[in-house]
């Protein structure tokens, strides 16, 4: 109800300053921004009080403590080769350097949660370097199954319906 009253707030504040130029497209393209950043609010406050970064956290622990980033490397590099082939040309990395690439991805999304503001300030950064990569955004969706796929061979059962639900 805080976050309702808060787009309520928002939206007046916003028609105030904006005046009759406020309806139509105007106050329906609000709405829209609104309801999406709303939703994307209330679900990282749902998280966070049900401890869902602890569980990120933790996961990825476990997963380090059983295997190391040369292993690690072999088994990310398998399931992205395995999910989008055509993606592994992009790093022309050798075998091993696999592992410190996964270790790189996990730690900037633990940094999301351990720290949010360090996270957005080297976002920035992290997006120019990947254009000139030549990463595309279609290429995000079979890296992350390639990620889960990690943690589901390395963790076994303990790769389970939380984890899951917490990384995604």
């Amino acid at each position: 109800s805080h976050i309702a009253m808060l787009g309520t707030a928002l939206s007046g504040a916003i028609a105030q300053a904006v005046g009759e130029q406020f309806c139509g497209k105007v106050e329906a393209s609000w709405a829209w921004f609104w309801r999406d950043l709303s939703g994307w609010l209330v679900r990282d406050l749902d998280s966070l009080e049900a401890g869902n970064g602890e569980v990120v956290v933790r996961t990825w622990h476990q997963v380090q403590g059983l295997f190391d980033v040369p292993q690690l490397g072999e088994i990310f590099w398998k399931h992205v080769n395995d999910e989008a082939p055509e993606q592994t040309h992009i790093y022309k990395l050798p075998l091993k350097m696999w592992g410190f690439l996964l270790k790189h991805i996990i730690d900037m999304l633990l940094l999301s949660v351990t720290n949010p503001e360090r996270f957005y300030e080297e976002q920035f950064a992290l997006v120019i370097r990947h254009i000139r990569y030549g990463v595309r955004a279609e290429y995000l969706t079979p890296m992350g199954k390639a990620i889960f796929s990690v943690f589901e061979e390395t963790l076994g059962d303990k790769w389970d319906d939380r984890a899951q639900a917490c990384w995604k």
